[in-house]
């Protein structure tokens, strides 16, 4: 969706305590909102845990394979693709 030439979006990430980050996104797009947009998320950390990925496809997701859970679809990029830019 066309958000617009006005917008503006900002994001503020504040350490709250040792175990908590809160991260704060206002969307500010009057040629589409008729007022800013506002999202919090707050994490707390989870101790003796091990990091994990974690997924958002729903289960009817086609490009994984439900018996293996790897992708179906061959990520290789194209041959002509030219290299990415020095870091």
């Amino acid at each position: 969706m066309p958000i617009g030439k006005n917008v503006r979006i900002s994001e503020r990430i504040t350490l709250k305590d040792e175990n908590t980050l809160e991260f704060e996104v206002t969307t500010v797009a009057p040629d589409v909102l008729t007022r800013p947009d506002k999202r919090t998320r707050v994490y707390t950390r989870v101790n003796k845990q091990a990091a994990r990925e974690v997924s958002f496809c729903v289960d009817a997701d086609r490009s994984i394979d439900p018996a293996t859970g790897k992708q179906r679809f061959d990520m290789t990029p194209p041959g002509d693709l030219p290299p990415p830019p020095p870091k």
